[in-house]
């Protein structure tokens, strides 16, 4: 099981990305940009706790959506994960 910190996730977006997407905020950020828009998904122990087990698990319960989308802070900070 490999654990990430995600600030949430929208099964059903049609703002980021073509189609019907299935999107992963990820939590955690070094890089302090100015005008973030989302300021609050900085902190590494915000957010919750996760596997990419469980959210591949979810992704494959949705058969409506035409993509997946990996978005919120810099997900290369989690550079263990492997979907």
């Amino acid at each position: 099981m490999t654990a990430v910190r995600i600030a949430g996730k929208e099964p059903y977006s049609t703002q980021d990305g073509t189609g019907l997407r299935y999107v992963v905020f990820f939590q955690g950020c070094k890089h302090g940009c100015v005008r973030c828009h989302n300021p609050h998904t900085h902190s590494f122990s915000g957010g919750e706790e996760t596997t990419t087990e469980e959210i591949i698990k979810d992704i494959q319960n949705i058969h409506s959506i035409t993509g997946v989308t990996i978005s919120g802070d810099d997900t290369f900070f989690q550079y263990s994960i492997s979907l």
